[in-house]
């Protein structure tokens, strides 16, 4: 009788060692997800509510998380070796490279193989951007290039007052930039706006606003922010002001531009929205993060990580917290995935796939090489460069495509 009751407390033992190792690894694998912290007041002295609900997570709600949630292996299928600094960008079928050497590069996509290359001459600090046939890229020795994106061809070249170190943005058939000049007691940036056919000068505008963001374009203004506090829009054929509005700190990273609505984000944590007509104050929140990068909309919500690794969903309509999820790494470069789906990365190569609407975390995916920047997740591939100057593309170990539905498991 004392050696069953000595064995099923051993049995009871061993549960509950088991249950609690269970617990653990649940909460470390879920990120420790919480609700949304309270935010401070808005821009109408509103206090806001939580995000997702108002108590934290039973065990039981990690567990059916923890069910639904998938580990897949990425499986390289080519790499290509680039001299220095490499920066991605995605056009249809092909991916185009920028190298701090002062190279730009045309690479198939599916292959890996180089269709074509060109020298600028000069380094390169951002990617290229494709619009229209037109590859754009901007360099330190002053001048803005357009190539040909089927030849490399050189269309045609602007010189600037300084240094280009940002993505230039084409839209409506002007490319705009930002150029330097090249001085560190009076930093000028300056915003040009060239003819996307021919190079020609459309307008310029002088700002000691200085940033190395690209701006941030609609159909009819183009929006700038900068060092000393201020986000301005100007009109996109003329560059004329049409209004500025002051914040409460710099604005470094591009403002997003989502329908009627321009948001930014300030170094010391503020997200704003205003009217993209007037500037006219619509909601403000304080998330108390500095936010490296711009702020994404997609769908009814505006997505903010932090430098923590913290990523935070609001309401694009009032900017009411929706929900924040810990250690979720940062934001991946994913254009046109599906809009019920985040991606983040981190360095060490893990990309992790986030329900937008609720935050909860559904698969990570592990690439046996870790990122240098920011992971591209395009055409249902990975492409990506790591530590040592190569960049990699990858597919599902059972190769199915990243946007297929549901995340394959």
């Amino acid at each position: 009788m004392n050696g069953r009751l000595v064995a099923l407390l051993k049995l009871l033992v061993i549960f509950s060692f088991l249950a609690i190792a269970a617990f653990f690894t649940v909460m470390t694998v879920s990120g420790f997800r919480q609700p949304a912290a309270p935010a401070e007041e808005n821009g109408n002295g509103a206090a806001s509510g939580n995000g997702i609900g108002s108590r934290s997570p039973t065990l039981l709600d990690t567990l059916k998380e923890l069910e639904s949630f998938s580990v897949r292996h990425l499986r390289q299928i080519w790499q290509l070796g680039i001299p220095g600094e490499v920066y991605l960008a995605a056009d249809g079928g092909t991916l185009y490279a920028s190298s701090s050497s002062g190279a730009v590069y045309c690479i198939d996509a599916a292959t890996g193989a180089v269709k074509w290359s060109y020298n600028l001459g000069g380094w390169i600090s951002a990617p290229p951007v494709a619009s229209g046939g037109v590859v754009y890229v901007g360099s330190a020795n002053h001048f803005l290039y357009a190539l040909d994106a089927q030849t490399g061809a050189l269309l045609w070249f602007f010189q600037a007052q300084g240094e280009i170190l940002s993505t230039p943005v084409e839209s409506g058939g002007v490319v705009f930039f930002f150029a330097d000049n090249d001085s560190i007691f009076d930093l000028v940036n300056r915003l040009y706006a060239l003819d996307a056919r021919s190079g020609a000068q459309l307008w310029a505008y002088d700002t000691k606003s200085w940033t190395a963001s690209p701006p941030a374009v609609d159909s009819g203004a183009v929006f700038i922010g900068g060092s000393k506090s201020e986000v301005k829009a100007l009109e996109k054929h003329t560059g004329e002001m049409l209004w500025s509005r002051q914040v409460d700190s710099v604005v470094f990273t591009s403002p997003c531009v989502d329908g009627n609505r321009v948001l930014f984000s300030t170094a010391n944590g503020w997200l704003y929205s205003l009217d993209a007509a007037t500037g006219e104050p619509l909601w403000q929140r304080n998330i108390s993060a500095f936010t490296p990068t711009s702020p994404l909309a997609v769908g009814d919500n505006l997505y903010v990580s932090s430098y923590q690794g913290r990523l935070t969903a609001l309401s694009l309509q009032n900017g009411e917290p929706q929900w924040f999820l810990a250690n979720a790494g940062e934001l991946a470069d994913a254009p046109g995935s599906p809009s019920d789906r985040l991606y983040t990365f981190a360095p060490g190569g893990v990309i992790t796939w986030i329900e937008s609407s609720s935050g909860r975390r559904r698969g990570v995916l592990l690439a046996p090489s870790g990122f240098s920047g920011t992971p591209l997740i395009y055409d249902g591939r990975v492409f990506a460069v790591s530590p040592d100057n190569v960049v990699r593309a990858y597919v599902t170990s059972d190769g199915m495509p990243l946007g297929s539905a549901p995340f394959p498991r």
